[in-house]
C-alpha cells in the first residue's frame, strides 16, 4: 500500500500507526455537503477509525453529531458539555439553515438515536474534578472552547485522562485561540503535529521529552 496514492494519505499514515485502515467517510454516510469540506468528512472519518472498539472522551458535545458517530463504534463514548447555552467564541451561523450554535440542546442527535453506550457530563472543562476519569481513555476529542485559555487548559485535561499510547485529536486547528495553544505547547516540547483542520498527540510510555 502507497500511501502516497490516497487523496488524504495523511489521515491514513496516521491510523497505520495504530495498525488500523481508514473507513471511507461514505460507509459513515458523511458528505461534503454534510461536514463543510472533504477534510473535515475525513477528519471524523480518522476519529471513528481510531475510536472503534475503543474507549473515548470528548469535550465540547455540542448537539452531539460527532458523539453520534463515535458510538456506533466505541466501546464507551463520555462527552462533557458546559451546558446548553452557546459559548461567547463560536461563529455566528445562520440558524435557519439548521447549522447555527443557538436553539438547541446538548447531545440531542446521540439521544434522539438511543446510543446506549454514551455518558453525559455537564460542566466547565477548566474547573471540573475528572480525576476518577485519569488515564482511562484510548482517545480525546478536544472540540470545546476555542479561546487560548480555555484550549491550553483542556490539552492537559485530555492528556491525564489518556492511557499510555492513547491519541488526542484537537479540533480546529486554524482558531486564532487554538493555534496559540499549540503553538505554546509545542515551546514546552510536546510534538503535536497538524492535519489539515485538526493536530493531534500521541502519550508515549516513554515520552520523547
Amino acid at each position: 500500500m502507497q500511501l502516497g496514492k490516497f487523496k488524504n494519505a495523511h489521515y491514513h499514515q496516521l491510523a497505520l500507526l495504530y495498525n488500523r485502515k481508514m473507513i471511507n467517510p461514505y460507509e459513515l454516510g458523511l458528505t461534503k455537503h454534510i461536514w463543510g469540506d472533504t477534510g473535515n468528512v475525513w477528519q471524523l472519518s480518522l476519529l471513528v477509525t481510531l475510536a472503534k472498539d475503543n474507549d473515548v472522551f470528548e469535550i465540547g458535545t455540542y448537539r452531539g453529531r460527532t458523539t453520534d458517530q463515535l458510538a456506533k463504534v466505541a466501546n464507551k463514548v463520555v462527552t462533557l458539555d458546559w451546558d446548553t447555552t452557546p459559548t461567547e467564541d463560536v461563529p455566528d451561523i445562520d440558524v435557519n439553515k439548521g447549522d447555527g450554535y443557538s436553539d438547541y440542546t446538548v447531545g440531542e442527535i446521540y439521544k434522539k438515536n438511543n446510543r446506549k453506550n454514551v455518558t453525559q457530563l455537564i460542566g466547565d472543562s477548566t474547573t471540573i474534578d475528572l480525576s476518577s476519569h485519569y488515564n482511562q481513555y484510548d482517545v480525546v476529542y478536544l472540540d470545546g472552547g476555542h479561546t487560548e485559555e480555555i484550549a491550553y487548559s483542556d490539552f492537559y485535561l485530555a492528556k491525564n485522562l489518556l492511557r499510555d499510547d492513547g491519541i488526542i485529536i484537537i479540533d480546529d486547528s486554524q482558531w486564532d485561540g487554538v493555534y496559540q495553544a499549540m503553538h505554546k505547547l509545542r515551546e514546552e516540547g510536546f510534538e503535536i503535529p497538524t492535519i489539515h483542520y485538526i493536530n493531534y498527540y500521541i502519550k508515549r510510555k516513554k515520552p520523547c521529552f
